[in-house]
Formats: C-alpha cells, structure tokens, sequence
C-alpha cells in the first residue's frame, strides 16, 4: 500500500486523501499537515527526511476537491475540523500536532478553534496568511500566476480553480509531466527573485507536483479554497483559545514575505493571546518552508512531547 495515497471514508460518504511521511514507528509522534494553495499533500514530501530523524509521522492531507479528496459542496473552513477529527479516529491518535503552510493557516486556525487543547498539543505555521479584519479579499494566490492576477486581486477567487485547470489541467493529467512542468517554468519568471530562489532546488517537490495532484479531477477544490482564504472564516481569531487556556501556536514568518507583509502577520499574532511570533530574516513566502521546514518541525515535535 503506497504512504503517499491514502484514504479514508468519512461519515458522509466522501472519501478524505492523506499521505505519510517520516518515520513509521508504532511510537512516531503524529503531526498533521495542511498544505497552502494551491496544492494537495505531496507538499510535505520536502519534511520527510526531518520527520525521519525526529521520529515523527507527518500525515498530510488534501482538502476537499485536492488530489484524492472527494469536492464538498458549499464548504466552509469551519467545517475542516470535523474531517481532521474523523481522520484522528481513523488512525487511533489520542492526540496530535498540525503544521500549516501558507493557505492552511485558517484550517490550522479553525482546528484550534474547535478541538480540545487536551487532543490538539500545538499548532504551528509558516508563511501563513491572515484575514484583514475580513475588511478586504485577501487572496494568497495573488502571485501565483500573473495572468490571473487581476482577477485574484480584484476578488474573483471562485474563478481561480476553473482558470488554473482550463490553462494546466489536461497538462496535469497527462502521464507524461513533462510539458507541466516545461509549462510551469514559463510562469517562474513572473515569481519575485526571492521565491525563485528558494524554488530552485525544489520547484518539483515544492510546487509543480503537489499542483499537478491538487488538479488531479479538476479545479473545483483549489477554486473553493481560494475564495474561502479571502471570505470570513467563521470565527474571530481572538475566539482561539491559547496558551496557558488552550493550545500552543506558533508562527513563522519570513520579513521578506511579498504575498503577506511583516505588519499584518503581526497584527493577526496579537489577536491570539499567548500566540507566538518568530520572525525569519530575509526570508521569502516559499523560504520559510524550503529553508525552515525541518527546525519548525523539530520545534513543534520537542515542545509536543517533551525533548528527545
């Protein structure tokens, strides 16, 4: 059975894709991963040697219409948790972290919105964008792919999906990934030098593979995410009960970040009381992860379970 494609059937009938990665000892510390946008579980393949080391089993996992993971009509982030939940069950996990990159910062959020402090250890995420006091349509897509960026920014996200998959879906579903890939170098020079930096060792593992399996059945799922990253959430981010009155979070956050600026990280940090904030130097959106992963990871296991 391959660790990287598995499911599991949830109450409703949809099927919920996962991946594993790291170590697959009976006593591996379980840490849940939420990947950005547009993306699906591979994203977490880049932590498995980190995971390995530190005996931890990172279970990564597609959000509704990603990659394995059956389209939830009119979902909300609210609704993560539950999944997250039954998926916890599933496995027989008592308790267990999540690390959240990027876009999965409001599912990461909601989770410790909802699910006991007793269950849920800690949450960590890097690069992670934040609602601006639900004022305006965020998009963290918005440097994803320059020709769509006028309709990202203006706030058309639900299109995002449907123009991602008409401009790469039938290269993402070929057998043959070559001109997906040869099409996504094209849109490389669009990236800001600092994320084509960080992606240049990586661009495949970190991006174009995790991409090609989000659009695996279509764009409907990358779509739904892309609207609900700039649309209300469903809870305030001062609801999160954190800290000494509910669950350790930690975020990174690169000074570098053009896709969500030092100020606003900040800003949504202080609305989580007994939240923490480490700031990463000249770092960029996508060096957080390429750059940080493991250390982030290392952090979260040792603070989880106590230093190895």
């Amino acid at each position: 059975m391959d660790p990287s494609s598995q499911v599991v059937s949830l109450s409703d009938g949809r099927l919920l894709g996962y991946a594993f990665y790291g170590s697959s000892s009976p006593n591996a510390y379980n840490i849940f991963y939420f990947h950005g946008i547009p993306s699906s579980r591979l994203e977490a393949a880049i932590l498995a040697p980190y995971a390995s080391s530190l005996n931890v089993r990172i279970v990564a996992i597609d959000r509704p219409g990603m990659g394995l993971s059956n389209f939830q009509d009119k979902r909300q982030v609210m609704d993560w948790p539950l999944d997250v939940v039954a998926l916890a069950d599933h496995l027989q996990l008592p308790t267990f972290s999540i690390l959240a990159y990027s876009g999965g910062a409001a599912y990461a959020l909601a989770c410790a919105r909802i699910i006991s402090s007793s269950r849920l250890l800690s949450v960590g995420i890097m690069g992670g964008v934040y609602p601006l006091d639900f004022k305006g349509r965020y998009n963290p897509m918005r440097f994803f792919l320059k020709p769509l960026e006028k309709a990202i920014t203006s706030g058309i996200s639900s299109h995002v999906g449907s123009s991602l998959n008409n401009r790469f879906g039938e290269l993402a579903r070929s057998s043959n990934p070559a001109a997906f890939y040869e099409a996504n170098d094209k849109e490389m020079q669009h990236r800001p030098k600092i994320e084509q930096d960080a992606l240049r060792e990586a661009k495949i593992q970190v991006l174009y593979e995790p991409l090609r399996e989000a659009l695996r059945v279509d764009g409907k799922g990358i779509g739904r995410d892309s609207e609900l990253a700039g649309s209300d959430w469903g809870f305030k981010l001062e609801e999160i009960p954190c800290g000494n009155s509910g669950v350790r979070i930690k975020v990174w956050h690169g000074s570098a970040d053009v896709n969500m600026p030092m100020n606003l990280v900040s800003d949504a940090q202080k609305k989580i009381d007994g939240a923490e904030l480490k700031i990463l130097r000249d770092v960029g959106h996508i060096g957080v992860l390429v750059y940080h992963g493991g250390e982030i990871l290392k952090d979260i296991a040792v603070n989880a379970r106590g230093a190895y």
